[in-house]
């Protein structure tokens, strides 16, 4: 394709001019076709969904090159991702005031990143997703800096703008970024010692049209006191609300390589995610407390089988969460086959869910199977039940490209006779280019 095309000579002008070891290019054309569902614009006359059949066509491409050859960095790399598509029948989201082409795309991310001072001081400027402490993977336009401090600690800061989706969605209920407002940054002070102890503590904090929209302190722990067992916590509270947003803390036992435990309990306020100026945040105030745990068994090579059971403690009620999954290949590891059994209540609904799946790998092609069955407890839309399925097949071009052909359907309470196609190909190649000195 002329896109992919562009991609790869674009990599290659930026590794040339920037003397870059290695380039990574990965594309991806898909077409999708396939029924959708979502309420009418107005409600005041029907509260059924409507049915719609969107077909986007849509391209991904990201580009990265990494030890770039420069006279003031230390690893000095570029990244950059984006996407673009184009709707050939229905709009594939729903329809607002900004949405008025068939056209849409988005850059997710474009930064600069270099270490200075023999990787004392990390920098990274541009379009990215901020990981430290209590940021929530913020999507910012902006700068961050991790410095290395003496003595095993250290301190990272970050400050931007929040990315607003799609390019001009700010305001609006397109806006997919976590953290809304003008401003926004924070910073992490940590400490660590190479094994058995990571510990930071982190605020956060965002401005929407002068107001705080967020401000929020955190913390985060990681134990390892022996080999087979780790501790780990996270807290984040908000100052604005005097409240715990979120809070963690999981132990992990690996008891032999054949069998581990795993105990959590999570509590979470999903108001305090909101900005606090979305008058979402006035709908959202359900308390959430869930504690249970995981068992891994692995029998023998090829086998294994999981186990995960929570409490879910609302406000409404008590709810519960159980799940057993087992995976097996049979003849080899190119051959996978596996079943699910899930039971999930709360006071709302609840459901019981039967799932079986399976791939096979022949030479350069690959297949996979995936059933569903779900039995509702309570009646929604006048059914109980919910039946899915998915295949998929594809296959290795050679030279970096594959291409794969997934289709579905099945019926739910929302959709009678749905059914889903997508044609997939992609492009995925590292360049490597060494000097000769």
């Amino acid at each position: 394709m002329r896109t992919r095309s562009a991609a790869v000579v674009a990599a290659l002008a930026l590794a040339s001019t920037a003397r870059a070891d290695t380039v990574e290019v990965n594309s991806t054309t898909m077409l999708m076709w396939q029924q959708d569902f979502r309420l009418p614009a107005s409600t005041a006359t029907s509260q059924q969904t409507q049915p719609y059949t969107v077909a986007p066509l849509m391209e991904l491409l990201s580009v990265s090159a990494r030890d770039i050859q420069n006279p003031i960095f230390e690893h000095f790399e570029l990244e950059m991702s984006t996407w673009g598509g184009v709707d050939l029948s229905d709009h594939r989201w729903q329809p607002g005031p900004t949405l008025t082409s068939d056209f849409y795309g988005d850059l997710d991310t474009a930064y600069a990143k270099g270490d200075l001072f023999s990787q004392h001081l990390s920098l990274r400027i541009g379009r990215q997703n901020v990981i430290e402490g209590n940021s929530r993977m913020l999507h910012l336009d902006g700068l961050e800096a991790v410095v290395q401090l003496p003595q095993n600690f250290g301190v990272s800061g970050y400050f931007g703008k929040p990315v607003a989706s799609r390019f001009d969605a700010t305001g609006t209920d397109r806006t997919t970024n976590p953290t809304e407002g003008d401003y926004a940054g924070g910073g992490r002070l940590f400490y660590s010692v190479p094994g058995l102890l990571q510990a930071g503590a982190s605020f956060a904090w965002a401005v929407d049209h002068g107001e705080l929209s967020r401000q929020d302190v955190g913390a985060d722990l990681m134990i390892t006191p022996y080999r087979s067992l780790t501790f780990n916590g996270f807290l984040d509270y908000s100052l604005y609300e005097a409240g715990i947003a979120e809070g963690t803390v999981t132990a992990t036992w690996q008891m032999d390589r054949k069998l581990s435990f795993a105990a959590d309990y999570s509590h979470l306020e999903p108001d305090l995610f909101l900005p606090r100026d979305s008058i979402l945040a006035v709908f959202s105030n359900a308390k959430q407390d869930n504690v249970g745990g995981t068992v891994h068994f692995a029998p023998c090579r090829g086998a294994s089988l999981d186990g995960i059971y929570h409490v879910l403690l609302e406000a409404g009620g008590t709810g519960h969460d159980a799940r057993l999954r087992g995976t097996l290949h049979p003849y080899s590891e190119y051959t996978t086959v596996g079943t699910e059994l899930r039971y999930l209540h709360n006071y709302d609904n609840g459901y019981s869910e039967a799932r079986v799946f399976g791939s096979q790998k022949l030479g350069r092609a690959n297949f996979t199977l995936d059933l569903q069955g779900f039995y509702f407890e309570d009646v929604v839309n006048d059914h109980r039940t919910s039946l899915l399925a998915t295949a998929t097949a594809g296959y290795d071009l050679g030279g970096g490209f594959s291409a794969q052909l997934t289709g579905g359907g099945g019926y739910s309470p929302f959709i009678t006779d749905q059914a889903q196609l997508m044609a997939k190909l992609v492009y995925n190649e590292t360049y490597h280019f060494r000097e000769t000195r």
